[in-house]
């Protein structure tokens, strides 16, 4: 289910409280591995000093073959943390199989950067600023370690565009602050362009009413998400499952949904359902999502869980 991510000052705040801070050896700097910090608090606090910018890594090394090759192979590379650390402090958020093995603050801390990330797989790299707002993504690249840090530290570039061009918008209006704002917004995956920039967004929206920028509907698009999975966050705390089904049904006719869309709108609504226990329409749910496009990544999901309640069904009945 789509998840409201804090705000970047909330992030740093609850992770203040999460981790002591971490301070590596001489002998560790000169290997290379002690570059890297797991406690994201002191980790800014480092990079506002120095002007640097964050590189955050979520990798679970301990269960991921692709991460572990990551680590070895580019990581902990001096190829790598050579140059990168100059620009940008270096945070490490392991997300190990066996969560014993993690202490708590750890875990409380790497699951609420998960989220605010929206982290789906390992590894994920991640360049941000100081305020939190992210600026680059990558993943694994079966590339050179001196090659990986090039194009991470290519990134900053894109952050002063953004904010070159942001300052400029400021001044002006109409299609001109569109423009700019176009420009510098940067491009991320997911609705994580209208969390980290959603004044930004909306600023363009509103000085673009013809679309000349070509982006407004696209945008539209994500801040309307933005804002169901916010009013979704609220809801699912306060256990009103009966509204969250409700706002899911309106998100969709309002946003006219189709495809691919509408299949992940109504997985968010079996999901509620099934915490209801609420079995028939959780059922009737699945197979509109299946109907849609079978062979979608939700589509198949929902296969596997219809498949899975009729095994169940089935074992039911053979034990009354």
């Amino acid at each position: 289910m789509n998840r409201f991510i804090p705000a970047p000052a909330s992030i740093v705040t609850a992770c203040a409280l999460c981790l002591g801070a971490f301070q590596p050896s001489q002998a560790q700097n000169e290997a290379g591995v002690g570059l890297w910090t797991k406690n994201y608090e002191t980790a800014i606090a480092e990079a506002k000093s120095a002007g640097k910018d964050l590189i955050l890594v979520f990798t679970s090394n301990s269960d991921v073959k692709i991460c572990q090759v990551l680590d070895r192979d580019i990581l902990n590379q001096p190829a790598f943390t050579g140059p990168m650390s100059e620009k940008y402090t270096l945070v490490r958020l392991n997300f190990p199989r066996e969560k014993m093995d993690q202490p708590i603050n750890e875990k409380v801390q790497n699951d609420l950067l998960k989220r605010a990330y929206r982290i789906s797989g390992f590894p994920t790299v991640i360049a941000t600023d100081t305020e939190g707002r992210p600026f680059g993504m990558n993943g694994y690249q079966p590339v050179k370690p001196d090659e990986y840090a090039a194009t991470m530290l290519s990134m900053r570039e894109t952050k002063k565009r953004r904010d070159e061009k942001f300052a400029v918008a400021k001044a002006v209006g109409g299609l001109e602050k569109a423009k700019l704002l176009a420009e510098g917004i940067p491009v991320l995956p997911g609705n994580l362009m209208g969390r980290y920039y959603r004044p930004q967004m909306e600023a363009l929206v509103e000085n673009d009413p013809n679309n000349e920028t070509g982006v407004v509907e696209k945008y539209s698009r994500i801040l309307a998400d933005v804002t169901y999975s916010q009013q979704m966050e609220v809801l699912g705390n306060d256990v009103q499952w009966g509204k969250m089904v409700k706002l899911t049904d309106q998100y969709i006719i309002d946003n006219k949904l189709e495809g691919v869309e509408k299949q992940r709108a109504l997985m968010n609504k079996f999901g509620v359902q099934r915490r209801q226990k609420d079995i028939a329409n959780s059922i009737a749910t699945l197979i509109e999502v299946v109907k849609i496009d079978p062979k979608s990544a939700s589509g198949k999901q929902a296969a596997k869980v219809l498949e899975n309640l009729r095994a169940q069904k089935l074992q039911e009945d053979l034990l009354k």
